[in-house]
């Protein structure tokens, strides 16, 4: 896994931030450097490849499960997901092949269905997530912000 940097190297967010009490929250960036709330933050973290492969999902999850790695990431110190996506599967809603995951993930999703799962779970380990597409449209950025929008861990 190689390091992802964000906005020219942040260092680690303060747990406050991403929980925060209020329920307004506003992400802004100046000199190099991402505030919530007008509170800096710093973003360490890895790109996890698989959402955008054949397989539709994050690698290692036929050996290992979504926590299992979250949990891995945080005891060495990151607190964010970058996770490549696939246009295809965003618009289609893929059901995802039964081999890739097929101990710790019930092969009956779609591949947005393992996306909620990760959402759901580094907003509860409190870790940001950033996606990205190396190819994609319009229609696969509205669904995106349309189910995720609301997160208060996305970053973008």
């Amino acid at each position: 896994m190689r390091v992802l940097a964000l906005l020219g190297g942040l260092a680690v967010a303060s747990a406050a931030a991403l929980r925060g009490a209020a329920e307004t929250w506003r992400y802004t960036a100046a000199n190099q450097s991402l505030f919530l709330n007008q509170e800096k933050i710093v973003v360490r973290g890895i790109t996890w490849r698989g959402l955008d492969t054949e397989i539709m999902a994050p690698l290692g999850l036929w050996r290992h499960s979504i926590e299992f790695y979250l949990d891995t990431l945080r005891s060495h110190g990151f607190n964010a997901v970058r996770l490549v996506l696939d246009e295809d599967w965003v618009v289609h809603k893929t059901h995802i092949p039964a081999f890739p995951c097929q101990v710790i993930w019930e092969p009956e999703g779609s591949s947005l269905d393992i996306l909620d799962a990760v959402m759901d779970k580094t907003r509860r380990k409190q870790m940001y997530v950033v996606l990205s597409m190396e190819r994609g449209g319009e229609t696969a950025w509205d669904v995106i912000l349309n189910r995720y929008g609301a997160y208060r861990n996305l970053l973008g």
